[in-house]
């Protein structure tokens, strides 16, 4: 199972649990995840969520093997079904009656980073990044560059999302996208407490003061995830996207001009 829950007091927890593969994103995945949210949704003792990974990774983003494999046994074949879902998974985590806290136990990159971000706090340690490297995968950053809106301004967005570069914890923790930096050990445990002090509050006052928080972005975000998802799947299409991931799985530097050249 890739979502597994625990619960724990007033917190339920979904790690992301596929160490050995980064805990990377895909369809199937994608859905258990949303219904882990729902499952808990409907726990009235669950007062917050907490998302974190197994292994030494929150997330590394996109599932790029099973992607460059669709890519060789058909090039004119692009299921976009994961950027699908994974739109219905944010706009789930921004529309959640519950507070989410993401428990950043490594690094969060790429979709990854995406989903960690539409949490309403972000607890990381020193082993956390944030980072978007799909540039470098001759992929585009789309849903990314959303969620990054809803905390910062285009100056400090543009550099992440062109370079491909990523932040470590104080870096994150300076502009804002990571609210505490904890050791290693403590970020589930951290997490929980934020969660557990929320039992001295009202649940619907807290359900309310959430609405307030998204109910502004809430149908722009829907217009610019819809939108990011055909932006990310029109790159798929890319002789770019076929090289930079065939570089990726191949563990070599892509060759861009080639590529560019043949566009």
């Amino acid at each position: 199972m890739f979502a597994e829950i625990k619960t724990h007091g007033a917190s339920g927890t979904i790690t992301l649990n596929d160490a050995e593969r980064g805990n990377c994103l895909n369809a199937m995945g994608l859905l258990q995840f949303q219904q882990a949210l729902e499952d808990l949704r409907q726990e009235k003792s669950i007062r917050g969520i907490i998302i974190t990974g197994s292994g030494n990774y929150f997330s590394t983003g996109t599932d790029l093997l099973a992607l460059s494999q669709q890519m060789e046994s058909d090039p004119l074949d692009r299921n976009n079904s994961d950027l699908e879902i994974l739109v219905e998974v944010l706009l789930a985590m921004i529309r959640y009656p519950k507070p989410i806290v993401s428990a950043l136990n490594g690094p969060a990159l790429g979709n990854g980073a995406a989903l960690a971000l539409a949490a309403d706090i972000v607890i990381g340690c020193n082993a956390t990044s944030i980072g978007f490297p799909e540039v470098t995968r001759g992929l585009v950053a789309s849903f990314g560059a959303v969620m990054l809106r809803m905390r910062l301004g285009r100056s400090t967005i543009a550099p992440m999302l062109l370079t491909g570069e990523s932040l470590n914890a104080k870096q994150s923790c300076e502009l804002g996208l990571v609210q505490e930096v904890v050791d290693s050990d403590l970020t589930w445990a951290r997490s929980h407490e934020i969660i557990e002090a929320m039992n001295d509050t009202s649940p619907q006052a807290a359900q309310l003061t959430r609405k307030v928080l998204y109910e502004t972005l809430s149908n722009s975000i829907e217009a610019d995830l819809r939108s990011a998802c055909g932006t990310a799947a029109t790159a798929r299409f890319t002789l770019s996207s076929r090289e930079g991931i065939s570089a990726f799985v191949e563990k070599r530097k892509p060759d861009w001009d080639d590529a560019y050249s043949s566009e």
